[in-house]
């Protein structure tokens, strides 16, 4: 069971609760800096598919950023600017030139862009 509660003995505010194991050899580089420590307003995805290849998706609301230990982790894919309101609307975003996805990866990457797209928009809302 996970204690989500250790560092806060009123059980009141929640610690980080998941840790990424890199399955990629030494040779795909670093888990990429920017999905260490993602920032309070983001939305962060990973996904592992059936090979064990695995990926990582950081949205803010002014870009997407995407990376792959298969592909190296050293290399980001950068979405910038992503017209969220279009995303709501399930039209899929132009991704830079040397992406590959397989289907599930293509899911899981629109589901991501789904909720973040959701959760910066209700964010916008509370704002005005």
């Amino acid at each position: 069971m996970l204690d989500n509660h250790s560092d806060d003995p009123q059980g009141q505010v929640p610690r980080d609760t998941i840790a990424i194991p890199n399955h990629h050899v030494p040779a795909c580089g670093n888990f990429p800096g920017w999905a260490l420590s993602p920032p309070p307003e983001s939305y962060f995805g990973y996904f592992e598919n059936e090979n064990g290849e695995q990926w990582v998706l950081l949205a803010t609301p002014d870009k997407v950023l995407l990376a792959g230990g298969d592909c190296g982790w050293d290399e980001t894919f950068e979405l910038s600017h992503p017209d969220w309101t279009a995303i709501v609307e399930k039209r899929s975003p132009t991704w830079p030139r040397g992406l590959i996805l397989d289907m599930n990866e293509r899911a899981w990457v629109n589901g991501c862009l789904q909720t973040a797209a959701w959760r910066f928009q209700l964010a916008n809302r509370r704002d005005s």
